[in-house]
């Protein structure tokens, strides 16, 4: 898991190397974070109602048979792409 500045160094080493996002590897991350519109590129994101998430766990704890219904979002950016196949 990287952070902002982190997935930013990691973003380039990859282009260093000549790997090339997303043609040949995708970046997603996850929750949305605010910190993520500074980043140069448009990071491919999963979005969820973090407090709703933790009620829910709370909820969970007082009762584990409770059925709990996770609603995800992808918010796509310029970090994912479609999969190669290799042979």
């Amino acid at each position: 898991m990287y952070f902002g500045h982190q997935l930013h160094l990691r973003y380039r080493q990859l282009s260093q190397c000549g790997i090339n996002v997303p043609e040949d590897v995708s970046l997603i991350g996850m929750d949305n974070l605010r910190i993520l519109k500074y980043l140069p590129f448009q990071l491919s994101t999963v979005s969820q109602d973090i407090a709703k998430r933790g009620y829910q766990a709370v909820q969970l704890l007082k009762d584990e048979n409770l059925a709990v219904n996770t609603e995800l979002r992808l918010i796509e950016g310029d970090t994912t792409g479609k999969a190669k196949t290799f042979r």
